[in-house]
């Protein structure tokens, strides 16, 4: 099973193009506090580690700069059963209400951010030019823009 649990992390960290020695790889274990606290951070991949048992696995880069495998207990639901304790469910339970937050922060100003530049001549020019979008127009005009130095029509 560790060889298998090895290969799942050398995997999840060569889709990323990383590469780390196995020092650097850890088996989570819900009995150690602190490690809950390194788990924060990113997760590279969710997958089986038991078919029969249906039971599910997550490889997370922490912020200790270590890659963790977590196991995460059956996949169907079916189940409470899981090896995560009390302090990493309220981790992942703060993580995704930030997450949501940001999603919604993202759309606001994506939002914001079409509204300009469908009102400025100045971005509209600019996105004519190949490769060059809303966003790309907005920051360039928002940098470079001079109003001293435009030119009324005749």
């Amino acid at each position: 099973e560790r060889r298998d649990i090895i290969k799942a992390l050398h995997r999840a960290m060569a889709r990323e193009g990383w590469t780390r020695g196995a020092a650097d790889y850890a088996i989570y274990d819900p009995a150690n506090v602190n490690m809950a606290k390194q788990l924060v951070d990113r997760v590279l991949s969710r997958g089986l580690s038991d078919e029969i048992e249906a039971r599910h696995y997550l490889v997370i880069d922490g912020v200790d700069g270590r890659t963790h495998w977590v196991d995460i207990g059956r996949g169907d639901g079916g189940s409470n059963e899981c090896n995560l304790s009390d302090l990493v469910r309220g981790l992942i339970g703060e993580l995704q209400v930030e997450l949501v937050e940001l999603d919604r922060r993202i759309a606001t100003r994506d939002r914001r951010i079409r509204e300009l530049y469908r009102s400025s001549e100045i971005c509209q020019r600019l996105g004519k030019i190949e490769g060059v979008g809303p966003l790309s127009a907005t920051a360039l005009m928002a940098a470079a823009y001079d109003p001293s130095l435009a030119v009324e029509p005749a």
